[in-house]
């Protein structure tokens, strides 16, 4: 779908009254770093399904996933370099393997080698944020919205913080003024904005930051910080 006005992405959204998901670029590149960002292996499979299963769900428009304006542009200019991060990863952990096996025949015990580089796990994590990018509704800056993120950057609203985050705040704006328009026609859709940037947009309680808090709950909309939540969130089966 080519990018969208936020006038035309209403009414699209409008016309087509399913779950929406908006999402900002650190969730989509988290997704690269997949292997290394999670100690538990099971929390990092449940994500990588869920992500999968919000890919399907959108081809099949059961849902729409809309990012706002800089998600784009920031995700060309850092996914490249945390995919060599992620490759990086795996040859160091394959050297690791490597040595624990060759110290275990030592004591006579003989192991499979398993080369987890040929598996390219990188790749196709990076293929499945690309696609992902790809399949999105992507909306164009509106200079009014931009302006209220500028309020917010200046006066160190939430998620702005001492001055900066100025990117996070036309990310959200975005979202809000989309989320307050398709309520204000009683459309009682669920409305998800997922980030991973828990440092601006959560206290260290990890509960939302004012005034985010109350924005959502006056929509009935929810921040969620993983795609299985998301996922949850939006009522979709895996």
């Amino acid at each position: 779908m080519p990018d969208l006005s936020v006038d035309d992405a209403i009414v699209f959204v409008i016309d087509n009254q399913v779950p929406i998901l908006f999402c900002d670029t650190c969730a989509l590149l988290d997704l690269i770093r997949l292997p290394y960002r999670y100690d538990s292996h099971t929390q990092a499979a449940t994500i990588l399904r869920s992500a999968q299963s919000i890919y399907i769900a959108t081809t099949n428009n059961i849902m729409h996933l809309i990012l706002p304006p800089l998600v784009e542009n920031e995700w060309n200019k850092h996914s490249n370099s945390i995919l060599l991060e992620s490759k990086k990863h795996f040859e160091t952990l394959n050297h690791q393997i490597q040595v624990a096996n060759t110290l275990t025949e030592v004591f006579g015990k003989s192991v499979d080698y398993i080369d987890y580089a040929s598996f390219q796990l990188p790749e196709s994590l990076y293929n499945l944020s690309e696609n992902l990018l790809n399949i999105s509704t992507k909306l164009v800056e509106r200079d009014d919205i931009v302006y209220k993120a500028s309020t917010r950057t200046i006066t160190d609203t939430a998620p702005a913080r001492k001055g900066k985050g100025h990117k996070d705040c036309i990310i959200y704006e975005h979202s809000l003024h989309i989320m307050q328009e398709i309520r204000s026609h009683n459309i009682t859709q669920p409305l998800i904005f997922m980030t991973s940037n828990t440092k601006d947009f959560c206290d260290i309680s990890g509960n939302l930051k004012d005034p985010i808090a109350s924005e959502l709950s006056s929509l009935s909309a929810v921040l969620t910080t993983e795609w299985n939540w998301a996922l949850h969130e939006l009522g979709i089966s895996s």
